[in-house]
């Protein structure tokens, strides 16, 4: 604030106040030569401020006090002539400041001054104890830089007629990651393929994007699949379940998206899978039986093509009668008993974790 003198002439040349020494209106007002009381604000610049009379000028004897009345000016009758007082009040005091709630990339975060006798406030974002450049708003909004940093903010007080208070600085607080969100509507993974011991399930995870629906730099997706109550059924976006995994469930614990500045606690589960089956043999060939078939010869049961791991068992029969004695192993010698008989074997496929499967061989006439 200044107090200036407006006489129509010099600077003033050509001015309002020049014009007939004020007595004709303008700007609807009359503008009268005398002293003036003008301000500088950022946002209008240098104005005149409201006097008595509305002529834009103190008279004689007139007075204007500003709105916390600390000044005081008044006309003098001299031509010319001013008497400025100033009545000092004590600065504002200190207060507080804090920041609203918890800050979290992405999201506004809020300043919080409370100085008693404050009128208005100005505000200084802080990262780290550091000032952040041109962060002088009533609020703040983190970027993913600054996850995992502390941030505050500086707050004083100002009122008319009255010096600032002391700056305060709020006590600092965690930025929180940025949150994550899934698009298209799809809110948890999924498994794909049939849950049988041998067969190979796939799990889907989501589409995670940010809060304006782009997906983050560097987006990491960590996809595990396991089996409940079962170790040997761990694994990755694929996992072909071991025979350990029969009778139990397999579901993909979490998937846990990862970006520089986002949160590391976002996850999804997918519903578990139904019971793991027992898985099933793919061997089909039935046994042959080789050799001659004549008494005191061998046979021997030929098995074909064979999955691996799997074990087989033997049963030999003579005119479809299990032979007790000697009759389990591969091979099987034929004796004086066995003549004119028609001799078979079935074969037991075993593999643990899987159905078993058995095969009868065609029949040999015993010569």
């Amino acid at each position: 604030m200044f107090v200036d003198y407006r006489d129509g002439s010099g600077a003033d040349a050509s001015t309002v106040y020049s014009i007939n020494g004020g007595s004709v209106p303008d700007y609807g007002r009359a503008y009268w030569k005398g002293p003036v009381v003008e301000r500088e604000d950022t946002d209008r610049g240098a104005f005149v401020m409201d006097v008595a009379g509305n002529d834009g000028a103190l008279q004689a004897g007139e007075v204007w006090s500003n709105a916390g009345g600390s000044v005081t000016v008044r006309a003098a009758a001299a031509a010319n002539t001013v008497r400025v007082t100033m009545t000092a009040k004590p600065p504002l005091p200190a207060g507080t400041a804090s920041i609203s709630g918890t800050p979290i990339v992405y999201r506004q975060a809020g300043a919080i001054g409370a100085i008693p006798g404050a009128t208005s406030y100005r505000y200084q974002w802080h990262l780290n104890g550091q000032p952040i450049a041109q962060a002088d708003d009533a609020t703040f909004v983190p970027t993913p830089a600054m996850s995992g940093g502390t941030l505050s903010v500086a707050v004083t007080g100002y009122a008319i007629g009255r010096n600032p208070s002391p700056t305060t600085l709020s006590a600092p607080v965690v930025v929180a990651g940025a949150q994550w969100y899934s698009n298209g509507g799809v809110t948890y993974p999924s498994i794909a393929g049939t849950p049988r011991v041998g067969n190979v399930l796939t799990a889907s995870g989501l589409d995670w994007v940010n809060v304006f629906g782009r997906k983050p730099q560097g987006v990491l997706h960590a996809l595990r699949m396991a089996a409940r109550r079962a170790r040997d059924c761990r694994g990755g976006r694929a996992r072909l379940p071991a025979p350990g995994c029969r009778c139990r469930q397999i579901h993909p614990v979490r998937e846990i998206p990862v970006a520089p500045g986002f949160a590391t606690t976002s996850y999804a589960t997918s519903d578990p899978t139904s019971l793991i089956a027992k898985g099933s043999l793919t061997t089909t060939t039935k046994p042959k039986i080789k050799g001659k078939p004549r008494v005191g010869k061998k046979l021997k049961a030929a098995t074909g093509a064979r999955d691996s791991g799997v074990t087989f068992k033997y049963k030999w029969y003579a005119n479809d009668k299990l032979i007790k004695k000697k009759a389990s192993k591969r091979t099987l010698k034929v004796t004086g008993a066995m003549r004119r008989k028609k001799i078979t074997v079935k074969v037991t496929g075993l593999k643990s974790g899987y159905s078993s499967v058995t095969l009868k061989s065609k029949a040999k006439r015993i010569r």
